[in-house]
């Protein structure tokens, strides 16, 4: 969900720029009746992602109004009496009710561009991203707040002593949807692979993820244990050779700042419903993220890590990107 969070203020800050627009307002709804809340009570305990999903605007370069809701009738009000004030998704029309899936029949197919309920055609979410890249040949980014990056780099300073390059990981354990854990096997295995390679690599978590991990071994450090919250391990990317995440997490997060990434996703692709609710391409790749990030889909062991992780590097070596630890 934090993933699909910064997802959305891609999607507006992409929209702005497209529409020349100077700012960005953005309203939350957090109805406790809503009966498509994901999880239920569950979401509730997790603290740390709940206070991070109502902080995502801060990414925003252009940030307007702040708006939060505990009804969704009270959203429904400010939508239909704000209505000539912002520009709309197309298909959303002033009077539209929310929870509005009722009777939506949605076209999940692979490679979609758009949904059509009841013949009238509701653009696909990632839409306007590969629309603007297409056009323009480039993806917005987001942002963090201002100096934020400079103080992470001097708390990683003293765990890159002696090495030459940074790289972040996500660990993944939800016993809520357990398809798309990450896998300890493979990972514990390509940690022990990867010794002595000059990489640091710093594990991202949340919510006490990071204790079903432990046992992990190799030239790493747990982002948590550097007090590090979720902006931090944003941060941390930023100075990383690249990402390596689960189908999860802050996965999202180097789209929209230009950083190479691997997500390694167990969930085979492209016949299952995520990769067509992500809209994504034959072969379940986003085309609007550019050719240094990749989606490896199915299950997969330490032997796929290396391998994906090498023909990345050499991706990027070929590209001349900096490493951006050293710049």
């Amino acid at each position: 969900m934090l993933g699909d969070q910064i997802v959305f203020m891609g999607i507006l800050e992409t929209l702005r720029v497209r529409h020349g627009l100077e700012k960005v307002d953005v309203a939350y709804v957090d109805d406790e009746l809503n009966p498509f809340r994901a999880h239920g009570e569950y979401w509730n305990t997790r603290i740390e992602a709940k206070r991070a999903m109502f902080a995502m605007h801060e990414l925003l370069p252009e940030l307007g109004e702040i708006h939060h809701f505990v009804r969704d009738s009270e959203f429904v009000g400010f939508f239909n009496d704000t209505y000539d004030k912002y520009i709309h998704w197309p298909g959303f029309v002033k009077g539209r009710l929310w929870p509005s899936y009722d009777g939506i029949q949605l076209d999940f197919s692979a490679g979609s561009k758009t949904y059509s309920p009841d013949g009238t055609g509701l653009h696909h979410i990632k839409t306007p991203l590969n629309d603007f890249v297409e056009l323009n040949g480039y993806l917005p980014r987001l942002r963090l707040p201002k100096g934020l990056s400079l103080e992470v780099k001097e708390k990683m300073r003293p765990e890159m002593v002696g090495f030459e390059k940074a790289v972040t990981c996500s660990v993944r354990h939800n016993e809520h949807d357990t398809a798309r854990n990450t896998p300890k096997g493979a990972w514990v295995d390509f940690f022990r692979e990867m010794r002595g390679s000059g990489i640091k690599f710093f594990v991202c978590s949340h919510d006490g993820e990071q204790e079903h991990f432990r046992d992990f071994e190799g030239d790493l450090v747990f982002t948590k244990d550097l007090n590090f919250e979720w902006q931090e391990d944003l941060a941390v990317m930023e100075f990383s050779r690249c990402v390596l995440f689960p189908n999860g997490g802050l996965m999202s997060w180097p789209w929209f700042a230009g950083i190479p990434s691997i997500t390694f996703g167990r969930m085979p692709c492209p016949y299952n419903h995520f990769s067509r609710l992500e809209g994504m391409e034959h072969g379940g790749q986003l085309g609007f993220a550019g050719q240094l990030t990749k989606q490896c889909w199915g299950e997969y062991d330490s032997g796929t890590m290396i391998k994906e992780f090498n023909d990345l590097d050499e991706k990027i070596i070929k590209t001349g990107r900096a490493n951006p630890w050293s710049t």
